[in-house]
């Protein structure tokens, strides 16, 4: 098995030049730690209480999200303390292992250059892919796949065969327990094993000890997940298929989610707005971004279409079949899925990006380096500029702005504890987050009782007399008109730090 042992200088040299680059293009919101959200402040808090010996299957408020995400976040606590940019990088980590593995995968039978050029989807990726290469939860289950797939690959060429098949299919099936979402992955990681388990023997016992050891491997790595469902507070989430849900799900996908994922859609944020809204490009620009989903498609057909060709290796074959069945298991999700509601529902379509790698690395060996070089540039070039533009406000053309969240959130919390203020209330995507930031010291719980993630949190703030009411421009989905008319009532003072309105409030406990 080829692993980094075994590559050459240059290949080691280039792989470091992938996880930098990842690095850099993500350096607008490594740089503004502040943007960090309530869903993933929650992995946040449930890490910090992890670390003081409290313990969840689940991740707080869900029955389907396990822990997985918050242990790996205790362990980077332990490192770095319990802050906004440690919760960022556990994320981040899991995305550069991600790609590490994808860049060895396919140094195995192509040139490290070509390598270099497969993986830049995920180097410089458009702005959905951020809700998980930034912001736990659900990294930890995509990298378990990638991981998986690595094995896998090489398994058939390793010392110990069997055992490589075992572990890389108990992976595959970790994965689903760390997050559901790895079971789109799921049909084509099973697809990849049985073709794997062909390689290099035509002898059919050997083929069938592989499957073998393959299924003892996935049903122990299956087991964490089967438990976890069988437990009193787990949720299933349907899969169902009506004709008003369809037509919704099949609206979404057509605009502006599967769009925004292949770039041909860029949605950003300019200062001021409270939501993402449409960039219009200049039409040299709308050209480059029909040509990249065009190659995008190629691809797609062509891993396909090529399974049979002889003059591509069996398995590069196998692998764009692999991603062709995830990218069609990923659309057939989407459109059964409850899930999806509006653009941000493009997060769901992320596997598309994940895989175009093995979708492309077909297409590398019946084109030459420079001709795929110069179909995925326009795609690459879409890619970077909804990246890029997606971290808005926090870049300016090609610069980077120091969007001084941290600082308000700072002066908020001191402004808070001069006023012996303990507990606040706000919009369910200021809550979690404030509460993470200001590390517990004052606790925020969201508006509306049913977006509680953790009950103790409601009960400590119902028996708080004085509490505050913490108004956030930047995300509060209600009118201010409408706060100011609920808190009227025992309202003691009004007071603004940075973007926050805050209203202290007494109440009679009596």
């Amino acid at each position: 098995m080829r692993g980094l042992g075994r590559l050459s200088d240059r290949a080691k040299i280039l792989g470091v030049v992938a996880l930098l680059s990842a690095t850099a293009f993500r350096l607008p919101e490594l740089l503004n730690p502040g943007v960090v959200n309530s869903d993933s402040a929650i992995v946040g808090l449930q890490a910090m209480h992890i670390l003081h010996g409290e313990w969840h299957w689940f991740l707080w408020g869900s029955g389907y999200q396990t822990t997985a995400d918050s242990v790996v976040a205790a362990a980077v606590f332990l490192i770095m303390g319990a802050t906004p940019l440690a919760l960022m990088l556990t994320a981040l980590v899991g995305h550069l292992l991600a790609i590490l593995f994808a860049f060895l995968t396919l140094c195995r039978r192509l040139s490290s250059t070509v390598a270099l050029l497969l993986v830049t989807p995920l180097i410089a990726s458009p702005a959905p892919t951020h809700t998980y290469t930034l912001h736990p939860p659900r990294q930890t289950a995509l990298t378990l796949v990638f991981v998986a797939i690595w094995i896998i690959d090489g398994a058939a060429s390793a010392r110990h065969k069997l055992t490589r098949f075992a572990i890389g299919a108990a992976i595959g099936a970790l994965a689903c327990f760390a997050d559901p979402y790895a079971l789109v992955f799921s049909p084509a990681l099973a697809l990849l094993l049985v073709l794997a388990s062909l390689d290099g023997t035509n002898s059919r016992g050997i083929w069938l000890r592989r499957i073998l050891a393959a299924t003892a491997g996935a049903s122990v790595g299956a087991i964490p997940y089967i438990v976890s469902r069988l437990l009193p507070q787990a949720a299933h989430g349907p899969l169902t298929l009506t004709s008003e849900l369809f037509a919704r799900n099949w609206a979404l996908l057509k605009r502006p989610c599967l769009p925004w994922v292949l770039g041909t859609t860029v949605l950003h944020q300019p200062p001021g707005a409270s939501d993402y809204v449409l960039w219009h490009p200049p039409w040299p620009f709308q050209v480059c971004q029909w040509f990249g989903v065009a190659a995008f498609v190629a691809a797609f057909i062509v891993s396909i279409g090529a399974f049979r060709r002889q003059d591509v290796p069996w398995e590069s074959r196998r692998l764009g079949l692999m991603a062709a069945l995830t990218a069609l298991a990923t659309i057939v999700g989407f459109l059964l899925s409850v899930m999806p509601m509006d653009h941000y529902a493009s997060r769901y379509l992320v596997s598309l990006i994940l895989v175009a790698p093995f979708l492309f690395a077909v297409l590398a060996h019946i084109v030459s380096a420079r001709l795929l070089f110069a179909l995925m540039v326009p795609m690459l070039a879409s890619f970077a500029v909804s990246g890029w533009l997606g971290y808005e406000p926090f870049v300016k053309g090609i610069r980077i702005v120091d969007a001084g969240l941290d600082a308000d959130e700072s002066r908020l919390l001191s402004e808070l504890k001069r006023r012996n203020i303990a507990y606040a209330l706000a919009d369910y995507w200021a809550a979690y987050r404030l509460s993470f930031m200001f590390k517990e010291q004052v606790v925020v719980v969201p508006l509306h009782e049913s977006q509680d993630r953790y009950a103790a949190y409601r009960q400590d703030f119902g028996r708080a007399r004085n509490y505050a009411y913490i108004y956030d421009h930047r995300r509060s989905e209600e009118s201010q008109q409408t706060v100011e008319s609920r808190v009227a009532n025992g309202l003691e003072e009004k007071f603004s730090v940075g973007g926050f309105d805050v209203y202290r409030i007494s109440r009679d406990m009596e």
